[in-house]
């Protein structure tokens, strides 16, 4: 499964395009950190663009997520989960 990668400070989100045409869809987040906008369509447009950020990380070590999209056609629901990580936070030594 491919992933995206964010910095310890997100300054520009990283976007990606959804298309779901004449159905709704909808986007799940794992963890409160993580921020998806907008989080879910009506599918009546025929592309959306939608941002993938972050709060700033402040440990020292990488965390992992993952968002989930999710649309129905009938009785049928297809989900796609992405992962996600965003870096540690670098600390300095001062000198």
């Amino acid at each position: 499964m491919l992933g995206f990668n964010l910095p310890d400070t997100v300054v520009t989100p990283s976007t990606f395009g959804v298309e779901c045409r004449n159905v709704p869809w909808r986007l799940d987040v794992a963890d409160e950190w993580l921020k998806v906008s907008p989080a879910e369509g009506t599918g009546e447009d025929t592309f959306s663009i939608v941002s993938v950020g972050a709060d700033v990380n402040p440990s020292t070590y990488y965390r992992y997520s993952v968002f989930s999209l999710e649309s129905a056609i009938d009785t049928t629901v297809y989900r796609y989960s992405q992962q996600i990580w965003q870096n540690s936070r670098e600390i300095r030594a001062r000198r």
